[in-house]
């Protein structure tokens, strides 16, 4: 397989896991190869800190490769981003007008990190990589310059000239998949409707088989309101939409069930009885995924031409520069992009 890695917020922890990552599994470099789109000077940067706050000389760079353990067999190799506006920051970076600050948000971080995410899918649109594994962003920093950018998964659907994808979040046999994503709470409940979520059944339930390997994958749907509305005495979108739309798609042969009540399905562990969930909004699917992935879990965006992966946190800015970051959703990031493309 041919990886390639989106640099991220080089102000953050996303490159310090990637590193991490590739420390404890050696192994990786015996089958696949591996790229980042960056920039060699950024890159000789990152790697000069990590180096000095391990206080050991783990990583180099050498001819527009990332070596690891002074072993040239296991190297990244560095795509060099090209966008007009990224190279002038890096000709900055070069000289020192601008440098690598842990923890703050940065404009110019952001630039690099939006043109790493456009010229790395576009790369993988064009066959060129089997996947993409992207590395924590700042929404934040990246708005500095792009004002329209929502996130990676709806920027990286767009690339692929897609008007809609999947997000789910997975650790281990538990897998979320969400009916809205990056959107404010009180526009919820307006972007769910029958038609989009019998669309997102069947293509969950596609997803689910083709990528998962499930052959009868049951999935379980959360409800919108609290207790799933109670008989409508806290709303009524249950009863007009949500579970109409279960019931069409039980007769098409999907296996679902549902509307669940959020509190009491994850309290009693009704999770461990399916093979994916759908939750309305993404607090409500994403508070107990991470608390129950304890450090692990992967962001995977479904119904692409590409697969896509990423670690399932953020930038850390909090920890970012102190080498305490916890690298292991960054592997299960990497070895679910390798198993995805495989499948």
């Amino acid at each position: 397989m041919k990886i390639v890695f989106t640099v991220g917020d080089i102000n953050g922890i996303g490159f310090e896991v990637l590193l991490k990552a590739f420390l404890a599994n050696p192994s990786w470099f015996q089958k696949h190869s591996f790229s980042i789109v960056a920039s060699s000077v950024i890159i000789q940067k990152l790697l000069e800190k990590y180096n000095e706050i391990q206080n050991k000389n783990t990583f180099k760079y050498f001819e527009n490769c990332i070596i690891i353990n002074n072993n040239e067999k296991q190297k990244i190799e560095i795509i060099e981003i090209k966008n007009p506006n990224a190279k002038q920051i890096i000709k900055d970076f070069a000289s020192n007008k601008i440098n690598i600050e842990f923890g703050k948000i940065s404009k110019e971080a952001g630039i690099i990190a939006y043109h790493s995410i456009i010229e790395a899918t576009k790369l993988t649109t064009n066959k060129f990589f089997d996947a993409i594994v992207t590395l924590p962003i700042s929404k934040t920093a990246i708005h500095l310059s792009e004002k329209t950018f929502v996130g990676h998964t709806e920027k990286i659907t767009e690339l692929c000239g897609k008007k809609q994808s999947i997000m789910i979040l997975f650790a281990g046999k538990l897998r979320v998949a969400l009916a809205t994503t990056h959107i404010p709470l009180h526009s919820v409940s307006r972007r769910i409707t029958g038609k989009r979520l019998r669309t997102l059944l069947k293509n969950f339930s596609t997803v689910l088989r083709k990528n998962f390997g499930i052959v009868n994958p049951k999935i379980a749907v959360l409800g919108l309101n609290p207790h799933s509305s109670d008989n409508s005495m806290f709303g009524n979108e249950e009863e007009k939409i949500i579970i109409p739309a279960i019931n069409v798609m039980k007769r098409k042969g999907i296996n679902v069930f549902g509307a669940f009540s959020s509190d009491g399905f994850f309290a009693s562990k009704q999770y461990e009885n399916f093979d994916g969930i759908i939750a309305m909004y993404h607090d409500q699917g994403l508070i107990p995924l991470k608390m129950l992935a304890n450090g692990g879990g992967v962001n995977f965006t479904a119904c692409l031409p590409i697969v896509r992966t990423s670690p399932d946190h953020g930038t850390a800015f909090e920890i970012a520069g102190k080498n305490i970051a916890n690298e292991n959703s960054m592997i299960d990031a990497i070895n679910s992009a390798i198993e995805i493309a495989q499948a």
